[in-house]
Formats: C-alpha cells, sequence, structure tokens
C-alpha cells in the first residue's frame, strides 16, 4: 500500500474540523491535483483545475456514528460488510456524491452518505476519470 497522507495547507486556519458529520453522513477531503508532472513539468492552474475536477476520489476526515450501521431495503446489513472505509482512508466516491463546503481559508470538503462510497484505494493519483 503506498503511503499518501492527507497535508493540510499551511494557510488552513481550520485545524479543528470545520463540520462534524451526523447520522451516516461522511466529511471528505477531495484529492489535490500535483503542481508538477513526474516528469518536472509545472501544470497550469488551469491543467490542474481540470484534473481536480476529473478526480473523485478523496480522504475520509470524519465519519458520523451511524456510519456502516444500516440495513438496505433488500435487508443487507451494513455492518457485517468488509472491507469499511475508516477515518483516514482515500475513498473512490460517485461524480455527484455529496455536497460541497468551503473553509474560510478556501479549503473544500464533501459531506456524502455512506452509501456514496464505491471503494477503497491505494493510491489517490492512479484514479480519474477521462471525458
Amino acid at each position: 500500500m503506498n503511503e499518501v497522507m492527507f497535508v493540510r495547507a499551511e494557510s488552513d486556519v481550520d485545524m479543528v474540523l470545520p463540520i462534524e458529520p451526523v447520522g451516516w453522513r461522511v466529511l471528505v477531503r477531495p484529492y489535490e491535483a500535483p503542481e508538477e508532472t513526474p516528469g518536472g513539468i509545472v501544470m497550469t492552474n488551469e491543467t490542474q483545475q481540470s484534473e481536480e475536477i476529473l478526480t473523485y476520489v478523496g480522504q475520509i476526515v470524519a465519519m458520523g456514528s451511524e456510519c456502516y450501521k444500516a440495513v438496505t431495503r433488500s435487508g443487507i446489513e451494513l455492518s457485517k460488510i468488509d472491507p469499511k472505509p475508516t477515518v483516514g482512508d482515500w475513498i473512490i466516491y460517485g461524480t455527484y456524491g455529496g455536497q460541497s463546503v468551503f473553509t474560510k481559508a478556501g479549503t473544500k470538503y464533501l459531506i456524502m452518505n455512506d452509501d456514496c462510497i464505491m471503494g477503497i484505494v491505494d493510491d489517490p493519483a492512479a484514479f480519474r476519470a477521462y471525458i
């Protein structure tokens, strides 16, 4: 498993989470595209923004107390399903998954239901949607 850390920007003053998810909701910080390519070419802001838009990967920052404790309509108990994502895991989510929330410092977060999470990923840079 690759070591990818969740790093807060130094300009962030929100060391305390800006919101605590309730119920079955999850707080996710979307993956931020790197400023350079592996070959050392500096990407323009426009390219970085398009890379971030095309990425549906984020890191779980906080989870509500009821995450993965529900029973689906078909009777499947989510508490018995493994693996379950936990705080710190990189996850892939749906295109329209979650509500965007921004802090005063400009940090973007998503609040989504636990059933919007499609899977756990090792390397967030490896997953992009292409148009």
